[in-house]
């Protein structure tokens, strides 16, 4: 449920560790703070609980890596720049 990966920026490695310390927007974890707990202000306990429901999305469509291209959707989470050009891979 917490694969390592790493995050490439046009090829460059931008990031690396386990699925779950991935730098997710801080409007992600409020939205989804709402959504599951009616609270936009999670505490860490949620927040915990937010990220393993995030993570848990994101490897439901993870084969050998995601991409900005393929799957932007889940890359615009991340709090870092140019969705589109990531691609995230297991190590």
């Amino acid at each position: 449920m917490n694969p390592k990966i790493e995050v490439f920026r046009l090829g460059t490695s931008i990031f690396k560790g386990k699925m779950l310390t991935l730098p997710f927007k801080k409007a992600i974890i409020q939205a989804k703070g709402q959504e599951l707990f009616g609270d936009d202000e999670p505490c860490a306990i949620q927040e915990s609980q937010i990220r393993r429901t995030l993570v848990k999305e994101m490897l439901a469509h993870f084969d050998e890596e995601l991409s900005g291209e393929r799957h932007i959707q889940w890359m615009q989470w991340l709090d870092f720049d140019d969705p589109e050009a990531l691609t995230m891979k297991r190590r």
